[in-house]
């Protein structure tokens, strides 16, 4: 065990604080019991000091997650020895907002989770696991033509996920702004744990497999969304025409 892994062993024991429990690399922690989605967010960022690396969100393979697939296929590719991944649970943007809070305490709506569920099985899951769900505003959608977020490379490789994929307007900026909702991590965290405990409790045969879009499928849907973009263009025109039009007439 390295130096960082008997660290953090050491805090998570700490943390627990029950007498008699064995921690090692590989043990459960909230789907066990031990400790609790907070509690492991907090275990998250101690990790992030000890080792003093922070995940990226884009590599030289392109996104995060697939540069671990190309490093690990013995964790997921079910070739030889290795085992084979079953099922995917991604979660991005926890507690997103639409904007960030211009003062404490200003009420802000959060931003709508996009869900990705790539199977009725994973739908099922999503569906069932989201009850008790006092916050948020969850838009449970299929792959279309793209995936967006880290669940795209299980997507391509077929492996059923359930993925949390928010996009705020201010993702990609650098900002020490108030842009999370702490409840609505909570929640967030809570639905993916009873999700995981869900997932262990299936048969890997009613899992399946990512339902991949077919060809003909792709064209009717890029169709689709090229007639939404035209006619969102056409509104915003006609609406600018209009206001353009009253300015010259009260001239």
């Amino acid at each position: 065990m390295t130096p960082e892994a008997q660290q953090m062993v050491a805090l998570i024991v700490e943390m627990i604080r029950k007498p008699g429990v064995t921690i090692d690399e590989n043990t459960p922690l909230v789907s066990s019991g031990l400790i609790d989605s907070m509690a492991l967010v907090d275990l998250l960022v101690k990790l992030e000091d000890i080792t003093h690396l922070r995940i990226p969100a884009v590599t030289d393979h392109g996104l995060a997650m697939t540069a671990w697939l190309e490093a690990h296929p013995e964790w997921w590719s079910g070739e030889g020895t290795a085992v084979r991944a079953v099922a995917g649970l991604v979660i991005e943007h926890l507690g997103a907002l639409v904007r960030a809070r211009q003062r404490t305490g200003e009420p802000v709506d959060s931003e709508v989770e996009l869900i990705y569920a790539t199977n009725a099985a994973m739908e099922d899951v999503v569906r069932k696991s989201w009850t008790g769900r006092q916050l948020g505003k969850a838009l449970i959608a299929r792959p279309t033509l793209i995936h967006l977020g880290e669940g795209q490379p299980l997507y391509h490789k077929g492996i059923p996920a359930i993925a949390l994929a928010s996009v705020p307007a201010y993702l990609l900026e650098a900002t020490t702004a108030d842009v999370v909702d702490t409840d609505l991590m909570n929640e967030q965290i809570d639905t993916f744990a009873r999700a995981l405990l869900m997932l262990e409790s299936m048969p890997a045969h009613l899992l399946g497999r990512a339902d991949q879009q077919g060809l003909v499928s792709k064209v009717l849907t890029g169709i689709q969304l090229l007639l939404i973009f035209v006619r969102v263009r056409l509104l915003a025109w006609l609406s600018t025409f209009r206001r353009t039009s009253g300015q010259t007439t009260q001239m």
